[in-house]
């Protein structure tokens, strides 16, 4: 049987156990803050930096396909469609669609930003972008160019280098062809009864 004393000694011998535990574990614990703010100090940073590359790629990105020249590929085309699909295999537009997420909003800001003064070239582009990312907020936008363009000549309206019937076009692709534009023959005469086919899909799939 143990005495009082060995009693002494094995409750003192547990309590400082505990206390040498409750030590390592609050130190553990201190380095497990420590490390994890500094572990996401440089993430927050890390991510910052990517966010702004990202940004500034698309700020590049649109900056070369407002040029004039970034039509140059389409010059063997002999229709709407061809210059369209030209332009939707080019590099920039392929990189501003795997990015959507990031990239549509800031094209929105971009065109609208812009759209008093954009050159045709750079709105025909724009126009196929935006029909390729189904981007139905920009409806109301294409909808303006075309009411305020519909007077203009046919030799240059119905070029395939002339934004007016891209932009019909986009509106085909963003509504999935509930909405068909007519073709380059009838894109004046019929620009009424386009407009009143958008006006009914609007009020079925817009709130």
């Amino acid at each position: 049987m143990m005495n009082d004393y060995g009693c002494l000694v094995l409750v003192t011998w547990l309590i400082c156990g505990i206390q040498v535990t409750a030590c390592i574990a609050a130190t553990d614990n201190q380095d497990t803050k420590v490390n994890t703010q500094i572990d996401i100090l440089p993430l927050k940073q890390r991510l910052k930096e990517t966010l702004n590359m990202e940004h500034k790629d698309i700020a590049d990105t649109l900056n070369t396909i407002e040029q004039e020249s970034f039509l140059a590929a389409t010059l063997i085309a002999s229709g709407h469609e061809t210059v369209a699909n030209i332009l939707i295999e080019s590099a920039e537009i392929k990189a501003l669609i795997d990015n959507k997420a990031v990239s549509l909003p800031a094209v929105r800001d971009r065109y609208q930003g812009q759209e008093a003064k954009l050159a045709d070239h750079a709105r025909l582009v724009y126009f196929v972008f935006f029909g390729l990312a189904h981007d139905a907020l920009m409806i109301d936008e294409i909808k303006t160019y075309l009411l305020r363009n519909h007077d203009l000549p046919d030799s240059t309206l119905l070029s395939p280098w002339h934004p007016y019937l891209h932009g019909m076009n986009a509106i085909e692709k963003i509504t999935d062809g509930q909405v068909i534009a007519p073709d380059s023959s009838n894109a004046r005469t019929q620009l009424e009864a386009f407009l009143a086919q958008v006006t009914r899909w609007e009020a079925q799939h817009t709130k």
